[in-house]
């Protein structure tokens, strides 16, 4: 199946607007052949070739502890003012106060989550069972950049892959541009920072090019 739109097209990179993605799988309702792809007790089969995410253990703890301790912080602020904890004070006020702290809660407890699955990756790429990132098999690929959060994709419904660019810099704009890996199914596109993975779009198309030869 021929891959569509050049790599090349300035146009395809910074007007496509995403349209309605596919449903993440949880691991445990993948079907096979890729639940067991994402098997650390077993190796991967040797037609499975994998584009792992990116790991900085360093650049996730640096976030928790500017951003999420800043959060953490406003949240507890907000909770211990004296005036929050007046006698008397209404019940509809407290439990305003209440949502806003949650909410303020909310970043630094994400971040955490973020940097305890980026430590058990870079653990899991030590010992050479890595299985987040992109699978590309005979069967088709897995987009699995973290766990329970799983795309399958059959070989006849990849598309191709491309870099969306969205926002950045213009004479009413000033928002700054952000870099999505998307990748074309025929069930829809199935986009995430750049940034989250090694590797680029080209190599892999060139990698299912490869694997559709062989199979």
């Amino acid at each position: 199946m021929q891959l569509p739109r050049s790599p090349h097209s300035e146009y395809w990179k910074r007007t496509m607007t995403p349209s309605r993605s596919p449903r993440a799988v949880r691991d445990n309702a993948l079907p096979e052949p890729y639940r067991s792809w994402i098997d650390r007790t077993k190796p991967l089969p040797v037609s499975v070739r994998l584009l792992p995410r990116t790991l900085s253990v360093t650049y996730d703890l640096g976030i928790f502890l500017t951003l999420g301790l800043m959060f953490a912080g406003m949240a507890a602020l907000l909770a211990f003012l004296p005036p929050w904890r007046a006698a008397g004070m209404p019940i509809p006020l407290l439990l305003f106060i209440g949502v806003i702290d949650f909410g303020l809660l909310i970043v630094p407890l994400v971040l955490l989550r973020r940097l305890i699955r980026t430590i058990f990756a870079a653990r899991d790429q030590k010992r050479g069972v890595l299985r987040q990132g992109i699978l590309v098999g005979p069967e088709g690929l897995l987009v699995r950049i973290e766990p329970n959060d799983c795309f399958p994709v059959p070989a006849d419904r990849f598309l191709g892959a491309e870099l969306r660019i969205s926002g950045g810099p213009t004479d009413n704009d000033h928002a700054v541009e952000k870099e999505y890996f998307r990748i074309e199914t025929e069930n829809g596109p199935i986009e995430f920072f750049s940034e989250r993975l090694a590797d680029t779009p080209k190599n892999l198309n060139r990698i299912v090019r490869e694997v559709r030869k062989n199979r």
